[in-house]
C-alpha cells in the first residue's frame, strides 16, 4: 500500500468519526480553496506540503524560541525591523519601476506593500530580491516580478515554445527567453543529463 504525504504533513488532522471510520482532514483547505478539505488518499505530490519537521521551527519562531530562521523563513530587512515571509505562500513579488515599493503577493490572494523611501531602504529590498534570485528559493524574474514556480498550480515545460506557468491567483504566466533546464532546477528537479 502507498504511503500518503498527508501522513507527515504537518497540516493534516486525523478526524475518527463517531462510528470508528478515519480520514485525514486538510488544514490548508482552512485558508486556501485549492485544497480539498478531506483529501483522497493516497497523496503522492502536493504543492503545499510541509514536514512536520518544518512545522516545529515554524511554531518555535512564533513562541520565541531559539531556531534557525533561514531553514524555512525568508527575511526582509526594513528600517523600521525584519519581516518574515513564509515562502510556500509568496505567489510573487513586484518592485516598482521606480523602486520605491515592493508588494509581495500571496496565494490567498491578499498583498503586502513595502514602502522603500530612502537609498538605505531600497538596499534592504535589493537584499530580499537578491534572497529571491537564488535558484533554491523556488523564484524565477519575469520583468519586474519575481514568480514563485513552487507556489504555482502548475508549470508546462514544453518541448518547444513557451514555458507557462498558472498561479492561484488564475493569472497564466508565459516564461520568455527561460532556460527549460534552469526552471527545472528551480523547481527542485534534477537535470535530465544528471
Amino acid at each position: 500500500m502507498n504511503v500518503s504525504l498527508c501522513e507527515s504533513c504537518s497540516f493534516a488532522k486525523k478526524i475518527i468519526s463517531g462510528k470508528g471510520s478515519q480520514f485525514l482532514l486538510c488544514g490548508k483547505s482552512q485558508t486556501d480553496q485549492r485544497f480539498p478539505k478531506y483529501p483522497r488518499q493516497p497523496v503522492m505530490r502536493c504543492h503545499g506540503f510541509v514536514e512536520k519537521k518544518a512545522a516545529t521551527t515554524t511554531r518555535a519562531m512564533n513562541q520565541s524560541q531559539p531556531c534557525h530562521a533561514e531553514e524555512w523563513w525568508m527575511k526582509l530587512k526594513t528600517s523600521t525591523g525584519d519581516m518574515y515571509f513564509n515562502p510556500q505562500l509568496i505567489s510573487h513579488v513586484h518592485l516598482s519601476p521606480d523602486q520605491s515599493l515592493l508588494t509581495v503577493h500571496f496565494v490567498n490572494g491578499t498583498n503586502l506593500a513595502v514602502p522603500a523611501e530612502t537609498d538605505e531602504e531600497r538596499t534592504l529590498l535589493a537584499d530580499f530580491l537578491g534572497q529571491l534570485a537564488d535558484e533554491q528559493s523556488g523564484f524565477i524574474a519575469i520583468g519586474p516580478e519575481m514568480l514563485n514556480l513552487k507556489s504555482a498550480l502548475w508549470v508546462a515545460i514544453p518541448e518547444e515554445g513557451l514555458i507557462q506557468v498558472r498561479s492561484g491567483d488564475n493569472r497564466t504566466h508565459s516564461l520568455q527567453d527561460k532556460d527549460p533546464e534552469r526552471v527545472r532546477r528551480v523547481l527542485g528537479e534534477r537535470s535530465a543529463s544528471a
